[in-house]
């Protein structure tokens, strides 16, 4: 019997139970996505997966120039607010913001760009 937390929140991000529910996920994807090659066959919908195709590639290239773009934002951000390391007091809205290097700060502007 395995012995660790039951509810998955308290699981570490390694935990045996979460890996094997991801690689069933991406399996089951991967297997669904096989039924695409059958769609081919269509009259109807062979142009409809070739057109999705291509529009995958087209979302593909936009997702990496957008993360090209973030990444070198926030470094950029980043180098700016390195003077001000420790110090906490840059506050908007009573909430206050710690950059410490680029990950946070790209993650930072990444729960801005689309937050509410």
């Amino acid at each position: 019997m395995i012995s660790g937390p039951k509810d998955r929140r308290q699981m570490s991000g390694y935990d045996p139970v979460l890996v094997g529910d991801a690689i069933y996920a991406v399996a089951s994807i991967m297997a669904f996505s096989r039924l695409l090659i059958w769609c081919k066959l269509s009259s109807h919908l062979g142009p409809l997966t070739v057109s999705f195709r291509h529009m995958l590639a087209d979302v593909a290239r936009f997702l990496v120039l957008f993360t090209i773009i973030v990444v070198a934002f926030s470094i950029g951000m980043n180098s700016i607010y390195k003077y001000y390391e420790n110090s906490e007091q840059c506050s908007r809205g009573g909430d206050y913001y710690h950059h410490g290097n680029e990950f946070q700060t790209q993650q930072s502007f990444l729960g801005d760009i689309w937050k509410r």
